[in-house]
Order: structure tokens, then sequence, then C-alpha cells
């Protein structure tokens, strides 16, 4: 039985990829770790985490092994700190804590499964407290490229 719901994809011309917004995609996954060191507030930038002008970020989890108490981070790029995750504080450790409505625990961000128009370098922003003295935190982005 044919999938009634679903939108037609138009005609793809002279080698052109069709949009992954119509037709699904290759779903990658980047993995970055960051070493707690009794980090101070700041701006620290994450170099596995850099994506393609047209790739779409599906699902962004953090995981970490210990409490960061009071302190807080988020997820952006340069002129938008919070892009991808809000100030977050984890408190729960070993468990994922994500941002997408699809995965436990996680809320529907407006830039979730939207092209970028151009390729961006993650970064994380700390406030209000210094991060722990040891321990580490897993950040995974699942995300599609047109290629």
């Amino acid at each position: 039985m044919p999938f009634v719901n679903a939108a037609a994809a138009p005609l793809v011309v002279g080698g052109d990829k069709v949009p992954v917004s119509l037709m699904g995609g290759k779903v990658r996954c980047s993995i970055a770790e960051f070493t707690f060191a009794t980090d101070a507030t700041g701006t620290y930038s994450i170099p596995e985490l850099q994506f393609p002008a047209g790739a779409r970020i599906l699902d962004v989890a953090c995981n970490t092994d210990t409490s960061t108490s009071t302190a807080t981070f988020s997820l952006g790029i340069s002129g938008s700190t919070a892009k991808y995750r809000a100030m977050l504080a984890l408190t729960a450790v070993n468990m994922w804590a994500g941002s997408s409505a699809t995965l436990p625990g996680g809320n529907l961000n407006a830039a979730t499964g939207v092209a970028l128009t151009a390729a961006e370098s993650w970064i994380m922003t700390t406030a209000a407290a210094t991060m722990p003295a040891s321990g580490r935190m897993l950040i995974r982005v699942l995300w599609v490229d047109n290629s």
C-alpha cells in the first residue's frame, strides 16, 4: 500500500540532488568530547563540530560522567551562542539530554531540520560557575547533508 500522506518529489534534472527534506538523506553522527578541568566561564570552540552549508541538524544530545552542578552551558555558533542548545546544567550523570522532541527529554529547536545557509563551526559557552574539576562530557549531533 502506498504512503498517501507523502509529498510528491519533484523531477530531478541534470544530476541535481533531491533535497533531504523531500527524500531523506544519509544520517551522520558527529561526537565531540569536552574534558572538564575547572574551566572558567567563557566560550570554547568545538573543532569536531563543523558542518557544511546545506546540512540539516536533526538532534543534539549531551552526556556527562560528572554533574555540572550550577555551571551552565549552551551550544551554538558565533553570534548565536544558544542556536542549538540554550543554557543548561547537566546534573544527572550517564544520561543523554537531548534537544529534539523526537528523543526523550528533548525540546524541538527552531534550528532543527533547517538547511544551513553557510558552513558552521560550533562553540560552547559556559556561565554561572566554573565547570567541574575533572570528568568529561560528550556532545552528539545527528545531521544530514545533501551529498
